[in-house]
């Protein structure tokens, strides 16, 4: 890191500017279909949607500067994220059947990848589970070693039971390109200048 600042916050600030664009445009969007909805941010996860005081959707959000970033079945973002959401399941099981939950990231997932495995389209959970599973077992990852054992740690039903809740959401705009989507929603409700 010559030259550079140890102490660098500037990818940490980045990401929590992005996950507050991000909850103010799904506001926004969530606003023309119910005008009461409850959205919350640290709360349940990085956003949630929230009923009666209960998450019905978790959100994670993972911004890279300049397209950085992997989703490999390695992926310590993909596996951070499922060790907060397989953790919040082994405390409250129901949670996979009651909640949906979504990984945001500006990142793209390799063809073949569980993450690829788990977009909106061409899903396929159960090949991407086999996949989760074996770069668990093969990996010498300390820093991925807690998710793989909070993930391990549920059992069989509910691992696959997340994997049909979860949808990736890879290659999603970053802060900058957030700010425009959330002005373009707003141009009807203000002003030119405003």
């Amino acid at each position: 890191m010559a030259g550079g600042n140890k102490f660098d916050a500037t990818a940490s600030m980045v990401g929590y500017l992005y996950q507050c664009r991000f909850a103010l445009f799904k506001a926004i969007e969530a606003t023309r279909d119910a005008p009461g909805a409850d959205i919350s941010i640290e709360r349940f996860d990085d956003v949630a949607f929230e009923q009666n005081g209960d998450p019905v959707e978790l959100i994670q959000t993972k911004h890279h500067l300049a397209g950085k970033g992997s989703l490999s079945d390695a992926s310590t973002d993909l596996w951070k994220t499922l060790r907060v959401w397989a953790e919040r399941i082994a405390a409250d099981p129901a949670t996979v059947f009651s909640s949906r939950f979504f990984l945001i990231t500006t990142a793209t997932a390799p063809v073949g990848s569980a993450a690829s495995l788990l977009r909106a389209d061409g899903r396929n959970e159960t090949d991407a589970l086999a996949l989760l599973e074996a770069s668990a077992a093969a990996s010498t990852s300390a820093t991925n070693a807690p998710a793989y054992q909070a993930f391990a740690a549920l059992n069989p039903t509910l691992r696959l039971g997340l994997l049909k809740a979860m949808t990736v959401l890879d290659a999603a705009p970053g802060a900058l390109d957030l700010q425009a989507d959330i002005e373009a929603e707003l141009h009807h409700a203000a002003k030119t200048q405003h």
